[in-house]
């Protein structure tokens, strides 16, 4: 198999990076296009984590613009779930990059080389994601769970269940096909965003899969009947979407899954775990 060198990353350190950029504005008084170049050959010695808002402003009848703003990840975070409905769900993250800026104008009027250079901005900006990787962990079992728990709904209406449908055919494609509609109005994004948060963080805080609360949990997904299997991947996406159910109907739920509905009842009377659904806002 054939090699092909690879140029390394070369980092500056702080004074060989001004003394860079020195010699470059001794030359002439701004960064040209070729010096620019030039200086993002190397690293940036700074890095600052950053997310990405996108926002569809109406423009006329159907029509919107799309507006994007990139701002620094705990502040993007906040804003987005300040007002999520806001906003266009993230779904992509953008690739890291480096970012030079230099002063202009008035601002760089009378600044000597090494002045000019003590201006620069150089930085590699990271993106991470607006919705942690927890968090959207959870909001997908909420939303799998709620579907799941519709699909059911809809097999009881017809007297059918899982194990009555011919194989090859998902519980979905028989229920359209008996004009069946299991859609129903969906919560709020800030709904579901609440409670995929407070779930991933009340889990972290019982110790995860390795505890004893953990361990009930795979347990009761191992366990469970009906389209559980394929609507969660875990004992940790059960407890999630099973809270957030039970906080929704603690009755309806407990008929149907009382030993789920048991232990919620015991975790959420732990006092550190209402404070934490108090510190989050979530009622």
């Amino acid at each position: 198999m054939p090699k092909f060198p690879i140029a390394p990353i070369i980092k500056l350190s702080k004074e060989q990076w001004k003394i860079l950029l020195t010699r470059i504005f001794e030359k002439e008084a701004k960064l040209t296009e070729k010096a620019a170049r030039t200086v993002m050959k190397f690293e940036p010695g700074a890095e600052k984590e950053m997310g990405t808002l996108f926002k569809d402003v109406p423009t006329g009848v159907g029509e919107a613009r799309r507006e994007v703003e990139r701002l620094p990840i705990a502040e993007a975070r906040a804003k987005y779930f300040a007002s999520p409905e806001s906003y266009v769900t993230p779904t992509t993250v953008e690739p890291s990059a480096k970012v030079l800026t230099q002063p202009v104008g008035a601002e760089a009027a009378g600044l000597s080389p090494e002045g000019l250079a003590q201006a620069i901005g150089y930085e590699r900006l990271r993106f991470r994601p607006i919705i942690p990787p927890g968090v959207r962990r959870g909001i997908s079992a909420i939303t799998k769970g709620a579907e799941e728990e519709e699909v059911g709904a809809g097999l009881k209406r017809l007297g059918l269940t899982e194990e009555d449908i011919r194989p090859g055919v998902t519980p979905e494609k028989l229920l359209r096909e008996k004009g069946v509609d299991i859609r129903k109005e969906k919560p709020s994004i800030s709904k579901i965003i609440g409670d995929a948060t407070l779930g991933s963080v009340i889990w972290k805080e019982m110790g995860g899969s390795r505890s004893i609360s953990g361990k009930l949990w795979e347990e009761y997904y191992r366990s469970a009947s009906g389209g559980v299997k394929s609507a969660y991947k875990s004992g940790q996406d059960y407890f999630i979407s099973s809270m957030y159910k039970w906080r929704q109907d603690p009755s309806g739920f407990a008929k149907k899954h009382p030993r789920e509905a048991g232990l919620l009842t015991k975790i959420w009377e732990i006092p550190k775990i209402q404070d934490l659904a108090k510190e989050m806002g979530v009622e």
